[in-house]
């Protein structure tokens, strides 16, 4: 059982850390991983790993991936469809070639460097939406959630790549190909069905008086992110797949035309809800875990924070710089697209975590991608704001990039 004294100093330590990194323009899973790493063995000693927090952990888990694909909007994509791939698959091969050989010169073999090439492929689009509100993008807001977004739709493929490796080692050809056509079928198979089935009867159910309660509304959501986690499992996939997922499919309700906008206000209003409950509860617990799991015995490998870090900026620099260059932008708009894409966040540090756990990867990467992953959510909001400067005073100019 975790110590309630526990519980009350790492919550206390990360919400007030949180709101002084705040005053800065900095995420609060910064503070929340310094509350962890600080009280823990690495620094203080104060509090210890235990069972009950792993547990904790796991739910914090999966929540935050229902988060996170509540935050995804099919409407963003689709506006920027091709933009968005074309920007976003070009960041992931860039940082994922760079990461993998960077990490296999190192000497950490064949499956660890995968890892991390996987581990730096994908953009935060929690960094991604703090620079739109923080910044003026000249035009390019839209253009960056897309294309993050889009990120997050190749990570479901890559975490599912990593749930495979992480319980039968390095798949042959056939059996990535057996992988593969199973994350497509579950992927496609159960957004299919929620549109045909619950998207679309969702206005008759929320019409039901069982429904009007927001503790009902709210009870459903669990259920349905627990039941798409337990199907994930089911077919051999990570349940974080199915948390994304439900919370993916639970955000397109409110994408269906509705001329009383009864639905959209009632749904806003309980997703509003829960993410309250998920980022001041159960997400912290998760990013406190992995800072408590911080303690590299054997000490921090600078060298290889130092090229994993430059990796991580110059993948996304250059490989969606180019993205965007190939879709028609300027060279200064295409260089402020790929600073705006550096950022990784929660979803590198839940699969980070993932792999210190399954044995993917020792504590090397481990202090290595967390403290990376930190640099980035501090320093891409810097580099945009850099990029910005060197633009010039802001003119009013229409998108760089028309809808597709």
């Amino acid at each position: 059982m975790i110590a309630l004294t526990d519980i009350v100093l790492l919550l206390l330590v990360a919400k007030v850390g949180g709101e002084v990194l705040g005053r800065f323009g900095i995420s609060p899973v910064v503070s929340e991983l310094l509350a962890g790493i600080c009280l823990g063995p690495f620094v203080l000693d104060f509090v210890h790993p235990s069972e009950a927090f792993d547990t904790l952990a796991e739910l914090g888990l999966l929540m935050m991936m229902l988060y996170v694909g509540l935050t995804s909007k099919f409407s963003d994509i689709t506006k920027y469809k091709v933009s968005a791939t074309v920007i976003g698959s070009s960041g992931v091969i860039a940082s994922f070639a760079l990461g993998f050989m960077a990490t296999y010169a190192f000497g950490f073999g064949l499956v660890p460097s995968l890892f991390v090439g996987i581990l730096l492929s994908n953009t935060s689009i929690e960094v991604v939406s703090s620079i739109i509100i923080l910044e003026d993008t000249r035009g390019i807001g839209p253009l960056l959630v897309a294309s993050a977004l889009a990120d997050d739709f190749i990570a479901i493929y890559l975490i599912g790549l990593l749930s495979a490796m992480a319980t039968q080692g390095l798949p042959s050809l056939s059996g990535m190909l057996v992988i593969t056509l199973k994350i497509v079928l579950f992927v496609g198979t159960l957004l299919y069905l929620s549109e045909k089935v619950l998207v679309k009867d969702i206005f008759k159910l929320l019409r039901l008086k069982y429904f009007n309660s927001d503790y009902h509304m709210l009870t459903i959501m669990f259920i349905l992110t627990f039941s798409f986690a337990m199907l994930a499992k089911v077919v051999g996939l990570h349940e974080v797949i199915g948390a994304y997922l439900a919370g993916l499919v639970i955000g397109r309700v409110r994408e269906r035309p509705d001329p009383m906008l009864r639905v959209q206000v009632c749904l806003n209003e309980n997703i509003e809800h829960l993410s309250v409950y998920l980022k001041s509860i159960f997400m912290p617990f998760f990013f406190i875990s992995i800072g408590l799991s911080f303690d590299p015995v054997k000490g921090l490998y600078w060298t290889f924070i130092a090229v994993v870090a430059a990796v991580a900026f110059i993948g996304k620099i250059a490989g969606c710089g180019i993205g965007a260059r190939i879709m028609g932008l300027a060279r200064e708009r295409s260089a402020l697209v790929g600073l705006g894409m550096c950022g990784r966040g929660s979803l590198e540090l839940a699969l980070v975590s993932y792999g210190f756990a399954s044995g993917i990867i020792g504590e090397e990467i481990f202090s290595a991608v967390v403290i990376v992953s930190l640099m980035t959510i501090v320093f891409s909001p810097l580099l945009f704001r850099w990029g910005l400067s060197l633009l010039g005073p802001r003119v009013d100019q229409p998108m760089p990039i028309e809808p597709d």
